[in-house]
């Protein structure tokens, strides 16, 4: 990730990270970019991005979310728009194709607008597959997924996603899934063919059960979630 300094506003944020150091990324989308914010500071950092939308690999079109790997220090950016993972590391101006590689038309393998990536220890990524609802799992070094939660088209049951927004994971690798268009979020064990509902799934309006096309959720190391 190449830090250039720039003191413009952001524009449009559609999501942020906080590392353990408390400094913040943020997601400029109006901007095209990833921004970081140093703890304290009255300025941002461009650490991907910025050259205008497009297909080239230093370039983001749009960025839904982003995930700071901290131990390997990469950052992994969602290029929905043109249906891949991008993972910047320190020092690098162009991004690298990680997950949904050109030219790769398998059903299997497409990604079709994911809009989010979680990283675990092991550096296996879980990618949220949003229009192909589905979560896929991409083992380290590997073009090969596997499809570990959905995949059976859009629909409600407790086996389907209807637009399946974001995926975390806590220490014990259940994953949490925002299925945005069913107004719920999902909990999966490791090894589970069907999700529980554990927010939502009542309809959409703003009763104390209910979710409005929420999109994100954040997950605190006590597994309690925000949405």
């Amino acid at each position: 990730m190449v830090r250039v300094l720039v003191r413009i506003n952001i524009n449009s944020p559609l999501d942020k990270y906080v590392d353990k150091n408390e400094n913040i990324y943020i997601a400029d989308d109006g901007n095209q970019r990833i921004q970081m914010w140093p703890k304290g500071a009255t300025s941002g950092v461009t650490v991907a991005g910025e050259n205008g939308g497009g297909e080239e690999l230093n370039k983001l079109t749009y960025s839904d979310s982003i995930f700071v790997h901290e131990k390997t220090n990469k950052l992994y950016v969602p290029d929905a728009f043109h249906d891949r993972i991008l993972k910047f590391t320190n020092g690098s101006t162009d991004g690298i194709i990680v997950a949904g590689q050109k030219g790769d038309e398998s059903p299997a393998k497409t990604l079709s607008s994911p809009t989010s990536v979680f990283v675990d220890d092991c550096e296996t990524l879980y990618v949220a597959d949003t229009a192909n609802n589905r979560i896929q799992k991409f083992l380290k070094g590997s073009s090969e997924d596997i499809t570990i939660a959905g995949g059976y088209g859009k629909g409600s049951n407790a086996s389907q996603f209807y637009q399946p927004w974001t995926v975390k994971l806590d220490q014990y690798k259940n994953m949490y899934i925002v299925d945005t268009f069913n107004g719920r979020i999902q909990k999966w064990g490791p090894n589970d063919s069907a999700g529980v509902t554990i927010i939502g799934g009542n309809g959409f309006d703003n009763q104390p059960n209910q979710l409005w096309f929420c999109y994100s959720l954040a997950l605190d190391i006590v597994r309690e979630i925000f949405s």
